[in-house]
């Protein structure tokens, strides 16, 4: 991550925009990581677990559409542009019906990653919870986790400064 130096001056926009492109990487390899942790004890749960990581990949994509969205000019309260955290209830909890519309309406990625969503169906919570407690003790489990958990405060981080 580059530090500015005295004096220099780094386009908030930009900063924005790679934070949460790096963050979104991280969950991506986060989440192939636990997909191959989950599967190391639980082989017989396979079709649920790659159900539960074709949905959280989906997610990730409507996010990331979500905050493209975003940033080509919808105004937002710039505290929400100052951590992950922000962002993300802003493109989760605080999404607007009207934002929803409006991508919808200018977006056939976006209709297809929410008719995928849809289609997809529920995830099955009972035929996780095995893999789930199991991964808790993988060692390559842990060390993705804590990795991911570094780099989300490295970007918090970064995005407080601005």
């Amino acid at each position: 991550m580059r530090i500015p130096r005295r004096g220099s001056y780094e386009d908030p926009a930009t900063v924005v925009r790679d934070a949460f492109r790096q963050y979104t990487d991280a969950k991506r390899e986060f989440l192939a990581i636990t997909e191959r942790c989950y599967l190391k004890g639980w082989p017989d749960r396979k079709a649920a677990l790659q159900h539960f990581t074709k949905v959280c990949a989906l997610i990730i994509e409507q996010e990331s559409l979500r905050f493209d969205y975003l940033m080509s000019g919808v105004f937002v309260e710039p505290a929400v542009w100052k951590s992950l955290t922000g962002i993300l209830n802003r493109i989760s909890k605080d999404w607007k019906n009207s934002d929803e519309v409006a991508l919808e309406t200018n977006s056939a990625a976006y209709r297809d990653i929410t008719n995928q969503l849809t289609a997809a169906g529920p995830i099955d919570k009972a035929a996780l919870d095995g893999p789930f407690k199991g991964a808790e003790g993988d060692p390559e489990f842990r060390s993705a986790f804590n990795a991911f958990d570094k780099r989300h405060i490295e970007l918090d981080e970064r995005l407080a400064r601005l």
